[in-house]
């Protein structure tokens, strides 16, 4: 491109060839601007270099993302398909398995726990406490018991004499109570798996319990 009977200070021009690459050319007094073909074309060929290196790099990105979110996805599949078979296989036991944090609420109750020990339904359960939902000797009792495992660490197993709702008299129950464990390694709650043995076959009192050797 040249421009010709134009009054352009050399400054200006100088300033112009500097940034896009051109030539300055005096041509009998005429000043000629000419864009420099190779400055030029290096220019766009540097320009869609660059622009192609950072599409395949997106394009990599892309792909990387979508890899990540595909595994992730297939392990939360795979994290749902296991809770459900754990959650059949529990609902279908004949022990009373439950689960507390560590101040004493249900996290979860199968059915054996739901309808053979308190006779009520899993909402009217999970979020309460022993001392809700059981008389206030064997809350306390249990609860002690519950204490001993979330302070020890270890499992423990029990002989407990419980009078539950969904019983007139007191029931013996070999129970087994262990911890669990958060992703940090502290206690977050129990686990108790308990067996009905026998009716005690007397009247409701305030029982007392020491664990039983494993």
């Amino acid at each position: 491109i040249a421009t010709s009977g134009i009054d352009l200070s050399v400054g200006s021009v100088v300033a112009a060839a500097g940034v896009v690459g051109g030539l300055l050319v005096d041509d009998g007094g005429a000043t000629l601007f000419v864009l420099g073909a190779i400055g030029f074309g290096a220019l766009l060929g540097g320009s869609a270099l660059w622009l192609g290196m950072r599409y395949r790099q997106f394009k990599q990105h892309r792909a990387d993302l979508g890899t990540q979110l595909t595994a992730q996805q297939r392990c939360e599949e795979a994290l749902r398909t296991s809770e459900q078979r754990l959650t059949l296989i529990l609902e279908h036991v004949e022990a009373c398995v439950c689960m507390k944090d560590c101040n004493g609420r249900y996290l979860f109750a199968n059915r054996a726990m739901r309808e053979r020990f308190f006779a009520a339904g899993e909402s009217e359960i999970v979020g309460r406490s022993d001392a809700e939902l059981l008389d206030p000797d064997a809350a306390q009792l249990v609860h002690h018991n519950d204490l001993r495992v979330l302070e020890s660490g270890e499992k423990l197993e029990f002989e407990e004499a419980i009078r539950t709702p969904a019983s007139a008299k007191a029931v013996i129950f070999r129970s087994t109570r262990l911890p669990l464990y958060a992703a940090d390694g502290k206690i977050c709650g129990i686990c108790a798996i308990a067996s009905e043995l026998r009716p005690s076959g007397r009247e409701w009192r305030a029982p007392r319990s020491e664990p039983t050797e494993p």
